[in-house]
């Protein structure tokens, strides 16, 4: 296999896996909104404006973990 065959398996199985996680999180954030603003439209306005909050909270502890496993390696 040629080089460039060769990495784009390795980007394919780095990105597999992470697409279907981002695809069943926003699926899972629109239900949740959907049944919260028929249930109780209030609670449906918490979980809209704490859904950004909590989009960055995890973005940011991904890249301090990905920082401790490079410090851990060394």
């Amino acid at each position: 296999m040629s080089p460039p065959l060769r990495n784009i398996d390795k980007i394919r199985d780095g990105i597999g896996g992470k697409i279907g996680l981002l695809l069943r999180g926003i699926s899972m954030y629109i239900t949740t909104f959907i049944v919260a603003f028929i249930i109780d439209w209030l609670t449906a306005f918490v979980i809209f404006a704490v859904g950004p909050l909590s989009c960055l909270t995890m973005s940011f502890m991904a890249r301090v973990i990905f920082r401790c496993y490079k410090w851990w390696e060394q």
